[in-house]
């Protein structure tokens, strides 16, 4: 049986680097792709927990082509591929035409950095403890150069004094890890006329029978 187990993760381990291999080479074009289908200006929303569509709407409130609802489907899809296991909760803008082809991002670094800030933080050990991330992100533009604000909050339960401070101590390395997302993919979300982020990211315990397989699976559907 502790063989059969052993053979299971080793399995599930080779396909998780070949999935992040895959994502990795990714180049993620901006949201201004879907401009392919129309050059216009739009006002965007989405709400992660309503469903997994962007709304659209022309700012000359003329009608919004068709295409644009599965465009922005599958960029929504492309982005939550790269952020695993977190989840796309929020995002709105402005998305503006440009003569340029939309800016692209590596998918390798969203890839890197998610993985590493669901790692649950060093020297936190109990089965019964939950972590949830919820990270922000602000946007906006300064004469073509990105100005970002971020925020990370951490919900879940504290048993003891102990334990808050670990979680206090890892979250000063989350906020210093996410502003680096907002560094690296600062232009990239302002291209894609991004003004709000918002992701939910769920922190897999290790002390938890399922853990460590359980993210990569999350990580791999």
């Amino acid at each position: 049986m502790q063989n059969h187990e052993v053979d299971s993760l080793a399995t599930l381990a080779a396909q998780f680097d070949e999935v992040i291999g895959r994502i990795a080479e990714m180049e993620m074009p901006s949201l201004r792709i879907v401009h392919a289908i129309d050059p216009a200006e739009l006002t965007f929303e989405y709400h992660g927990e309503l469903d997994n569509t962007i709304r659209w709407r022309r700012t000359d409130r003329g009608p919004v082509h068709r295409n644009f609802s599965e465009a922005g489907k599958a960029w929504v899809e492309m982005l939550e591929a790269a952020i695993a296991p977190g989840f796309l909760m929020r995002l709105s803008g402005r998305l503006s035409p440009h003569n340029t082809p939309p800016a692209t991002l590596s998918a390798m670094y969203p890839t890197t950095l998610t993985s590493v800030m669901a790692m649950w933080p060093l020297g936190l050990r109990s089965p019964n403890l939950a972590l949830l991330l919820d990270l922000k992100c602000t946007i906006r533009d300064e004469l073509g150069k990105p100005s970002l604000s971020t925020d990370v909050r951490v919900g879940g339960t504290s048993e003891n004094a102990d334990q808050r401070l670990c979680v206090a101590s890892w979250t000063d390395d989350l906020h210093r890890r996410w502003a680096q997302f907002g560094e690296v993919a600062g232009l990239w979300l302002l291209d894609s006329g991004v003004q709000q982020l918002a992701v939910t990211m769920p922190v897999i315990n290790p002390d938890k029978p399922e853990g460590p397989a359980a993210r990569k699976l999350l990580l791999l559907t």
